[in-house]
């Protein structure tokens, strides 16, 4: 027993604990949100609306190392055919005016951004973006990342702001992208009223630990 106890010890010498695992964090989807600004264009603008559009089924992972942002990564993915277009919540989230457009042509819209011409959702189901790297920065957080829409990646930086909620880690940001870049024609309506080719991002992901 003796020897027993003395070899326990010596390895114990050489014995390391490994890397504490950086925090795991459960979103918050209550007082999250994201949400896509879709921008007048076409020769008639002036007779279109702005729009908002919001998903109705979402996920995201969230990994936070204070002490090492690298160890860090948010993962965010979206159900595609679940996006909601103009209700009252998405345009308020977009700050677009309120009054958007008829039912009707809400409907159609909704129609031809799931479509095969414009999402695609049936072959690619899913949005989804991934950071490849976070910096902490001296006035909030940069997140490195690949946005994968319509089955086409890209890479896209991010300038978000960081805060400190109690135990929860909040992350807000906004970004723009352009759809032809994922292979996408904007929604036009008889050619002349259609939908700007950029599109602006905005989100807030509320994160509080595991338990």
């Amino acid at each position: 027993m003796i020897q027993l106890v003395a070899i326990a010890i010596a390895l114990a010498g050489f014995w390391t604990p490994p890397q504490q695992l950086a925090g795991v964090y459960e979103v918050d989807y209550e007082r999250s949100s994201i949400v896509a600004k879709l921008k007048k264009g076409g020769l008639l603008r002036f007779l279109g609306h702005e729009h908002g559009v919001v998903p109705g089924e979402w996920s995201a992972e969230v990994v936070f190392d204070p002490d090492d942002f690298e160890r860090s990564r948010i993962v965010v993915q979206i159900d595609a055919a679940s996006l909601i277009i103009d209700t009252p919540a998405a345009r308020q989230l977009a700050g677009v005016d309120p009054d958007g457009p008829s039912v009707e042509d809400v409907a159609e819209i909704r129609a031809k951004m799931l479509s095969d011409e414009q999402l695609g959702v049936v072959a690619f189901p899913a949005i989804r973006f991934e950071t490849t790297r976070l910096r902490l920065a001296d006035d909030g957080l940069e997140l490195y990342g690949e946005l994968t829409i319509h089955g086409v990646t890209r890479e896209v930086d991010v300038e978000a702001q960081l805060q400190r909620e109690g135990d929860a880690w909040v992350v807000r940001g906004s970004f723009a992208i352009e759809q032809k870049d994922f292979g996408i024609e904007p929604i036009s309506i008889g050619g002349v009223v259609k939908v700007a080719n950029e599109i602006e991002i905005t989100f807030v992901i509320y994160a509080t630990p595991s338990r």
